[in-house]
């Protein structure tokens, strides 16, 4: 299980996390202000339109995978 104070690190961060099925969720930490006081159940990841629900309890991995750095694509006009 992860720990509480790991998670408050990582609410800026876009994370990967396995759970003890073997599946496996990414995005950033939507729901931040639930780790403020006590562990919440849950945690909802991000994913650009997506929303996930995660319960914590079942998270047995966190990794920080390497997003594509978007801001160098090249932008291209059909006129």
């Amino acid at each position: 299980m992860v720990d509480k104070e790991l998670l408050k690190e990582l609410i800026k961060r876009y994370i990967k996390v396995t759970l003890d099925d073997g599946s496996i969720h990414s995005g950033f930490i939507g729901n931040p202000e639930d780790f403020q006081d006590e562990m919440p159940v849950n945690m909802i990841l991000v994913n650009g339109l997506m929303r996930d629900s995660v319960e914590i309890n079942r998270v047995v991995d966190v990794e920080f995978p390497d997003r594509e750095d978007n801001l160098k694509l090249n932008i291209t006009s059909d006129k």
